[in-house]
């Protein structure tokens, strides 16, 4: 996870170079340091589980802050790309449509966590988690095609 944020974020910064576009004025580092929190958090929660012996109030701490973090690096990085698409074309459509369509499913689910209830708990934490995950996959595709090589010879 915390891979995907950095390179994520340095394809951002890369492309925005490349049409000469100050993305730096938007913080897209919000998006890197977020991510990275929240894969930290999932980390400690995993940890919690594997020990054998269940830490109950830790677990629940780590999940909640995972998916806050996480949560809020998704939707600041589907702002950002309609932004940078909106501006520079910066991206491309699909993937853009894509994210919009996960910022509209992450509201959803929040509105429904807030407003639903207690029996939708359950549900709605596997509904997050694939979220979550979908948006992991929607930066593999910003990403492929994409070569992160540094040249040294060339600096």
């Amino acid at each position: 996870m915390i891979m995907s944020y950095f390179i994520n974020h340095f394809v951002i910064l890369q492309r925005a170079y490349e049409k000469v576009f100050h993305v730096r004025k938007y913080h897209p580092e919000i998006i890197l340091i977020c991510g990275i929190m929240g894969a930290l958090f999932l980390t400690i929660n995993t940890a919690t589980i594997d020990t054998g012996i269940m830490n109950t109030p830790l677990h629940v701490f780590c999940a909640g802050n995972f998916f806050a973090f996480t949560l809020v690096a998704n939707f600041y990085n589907g702002v950002l790309s309609v932004i940078l698409y909106r501006k520079e074309r910066i991206g491309s459509f699909g993937n853009t449509v894509m994210k919009v369509l996960m910022i509209i499913a992450l509201v959803i689910q929040i509105y429904i966590s807030i407003y639903g209830g207690s029996g939708i708990q359950h549900t709605l934490e596997f509904t997050l988690a694939f979220t979550v995950l979908a948006n992991f996959f929607i930066l593999a595709k910003d990403v492929s095609g994409y070569e992160l090589v540094y040249d040294v010879a060339t600096k």
